[in-house]
């Protein structure tokens, strides 16, 4: 960092153990995004082109993922298994520079459409996202692309909306791509449609009466999500006259399951 060093030599005789080093760097300009992207390069010379990593880095700071700036601009990592002495430096370590910090990664369900979204706290070099779909978690689609941030260490919020979820499960991912084409994924997501098969509700389209069997808890969703009508039916039919003519979900509620039908109001 700045071009700094320490030069660390033996006062005793002999071959030296291996031994741990803890350099502490404060208000240096150029720190990398992230606290532990930072470790400890070792060298014979100043030579920039021959340091190499020095022993076993530490992961002093618990992979949190924390902006160097939480730090105040102190940057004090750790290594372990060091062996000789020569010259030493804090460096951006290539294998812990994380292209994002992935903050949250949420899918839900509106309507008949799967809102998904996340937020990431810091990203490198970040290109775009590929937004992934599976109905089983193993065969993978493509089914969206949203374009990153680039470098920033600003919190970024991000949302995309899949149209042609299907019934039953619906697996996500997000396929995270840099600008020179390396990726990773981030974790899973499922989130399941009923398709309300096992429950007659009729007719559909309706006027205004809809005959649910007993014992359902129904919620009538607008076109926003937003909850217009609840009910839970005990057989006699429901009366939805008063719902101005669009489409609706009725998401249907019986114990632990749950089923969505898409109802039309004439």
């Amino acid at each position: 960092m700045d071009n700094g060093y320490w030069e660390i030599n033996s006062t005793g005789s002999g071959t030296p153990a291996d031994y741990a080093v803890t350099l502490d760097a404060r208000s240096v300009g150029n720190l990398g995004a992230l606290a532990e992207q930072h470790a400890i390069f070792k060298n014979s010379s100043t030579d920039p082109a021959t340091w190499a990593q020095a022993g076993t880095p530490v992961d002093v700071w618990a992979g949190s993922s924390t902006p160097t700036a939480g730090f105040g601009g102190q940057i004090v990592p750790v290594s372990e298994s060091v062996s000789g002495f020569s010259i030493f430096a804090i460096g951006r370590s290539a294998t812990n520079v994380l292209p994002i910090t992935l903050v949250s990664f949420e899918a839900e369900l509106v309507q008949l459409d799967v809102e998904l979204t996340w937020v990431t706290a810091s990203e490198i070099n970040n290109d775009y996202f590929v937004v992934e779909h599976s109905l089983d978690g193993i065969s993978w689609n493509a089914v969206g692309q949203v374009s990153g941030a680039g470098t920033t260490t600003t919190e970024q919020y991000y949302a995309f909306t899949h149209t042609q979820a299907v019934a039953g499960n619906n697996y996500y991912r997000l396929k995270q791509v840099d600008f020179n084409g390396d990726s990773e994924y981030s974790e899973i997501r499922n989130v399941f449609i009923g398709d309300g098969g096992e429950i007659a509700v009729y007719p559909n389209p309706t006027s205004g009466i809809l005959n649910v069997p007993a014992g359902i808890e129904m919620q009538v969703l607008d076109a926003s999500g937003r909850m217009v009508s609840q009910t839970l039916t005990n057989g006699n039919p429901v009366n939805l006259n008063e719902l101005p003519e669009g489409i609706y979900t009725l998401r249907l509620i019986q114990g632990e399951a749950i089923s969505y039908v898409r109802l039309v109001k004439l």
